[in-house]
């Protein structure tokens, strides 16, 4: 079973892939930092150049008037130590359908109703899911996440999770099905900074901590997202690195790791 695509959990995966889940994904567990407002801590800054001085790799994906990313998408992820890979994505305003390599998560919603499934060529395993919504603008994305969310699978594995336009918290136990290894734990995500951004209240600078030994620091702004790395030690080090942009019908990405991201719409 995996909870790895599941809709309110999109973005720390997104971050425990820039961090190799040293930072993000690490068991144990920190303290809630609860709803609050823009808080303080971390680094800010230019998110196109890391702590020391690097500039990041421009993007290009085509037409940069980006209004909205409902549709099915074709992905591609290449280099990296995984070699190549693709997925197909489904997103609108009630559901996110996620097919790779012979499987499937399937989220849909039929007004109060709501459906989680993980299926591969052995099983079909419902996940049990409850979402108190909260309203909060995501632009460009159609499905509303904001709220408190809760998952549950048939043995010991769950999530919970709260979004709002100013923070995100995150708690997994023991979900162990996942592209990024465990999920034990939890993550705690301020916005310290506003900022205009394709997905509405979500712009602006994130400072995200976990159980390991750093913590990373997202920029959404305009229609690019930006993840950098802070930290000591570690498999990912202290610059590693994920910078994604947003384009109409397309989407590219960049890792520290050498993976790269290319996404159509169909």
């Amino acid at each position: 079973m995996s909870f790895s695509s599941s809709t309110s959990l999109l973005a720390v995966v997104v971050l425990c892939a820039a961090a190799s889940s040293s930072v993000a994904c690490g068991s144990g567990t920190t303290s809630n930092g609860g709803d609050g407002g823009v808080g303080s801590g971390g680094t800010s800054g230019n998110p196109g150049v890391l702590p020391d001085g690097t500039a990041l790799p421009a993007i290009s994906c085509g037409d940069e008037n980006v209004t909205s990313a409902s549709g099915t998408w074709d992905v591609v992820a290449s280099g990296g130590k995984s070699g190549q890979g693709t997925a197909v994505l489904t997103i609108d305003s009630t559901s996110f359908i996620v097919k790779s390599s012979g499987k499937t998560l399937a989220f849909t919603t039929n007004g109060t109703t709501m459906t989680l499934q993980w299926t591969d060529a052995s099983r079909q395993t419902p996940i049990a899911v409850t979402h108190t919504s909260k309203p909060v603008d995501t632009g460009l994305l159609p499905l509303p996440v904001g709220g408190q969310w809760s998952f549950q699978g048939q043995g010991s594995e769950s999530c919970t999770a709260s979004l709002s336009e100013n923070a995100l918290n995150t708690t997994c136990s023991d979900v162990r099905s996942t592209p990024f290894g465990r999920l034990d734990g939890t993550v705690v995500g301020i916005r310290q900074q506003a900022a205009s951004s394709v997905f509405g209240q979500l712009g602006g600078t994130w400072h995200l901590t976990g159980a390991g030994t750093g913590s990373v620091d997202a920029t959404i702004s305009g229609n690019t997202f930006t993840a950098v790395v802070n930290g000591n030690g570690g498999p990912v080090g202290s610059s590693a690195w994920l910078t994604m942009k947003v384009c109409n019908g397309a989407a590219a990405g960049k890792s520290s790791s050498g993976l790269e991201l290319a996404a159509t719409r169909q």
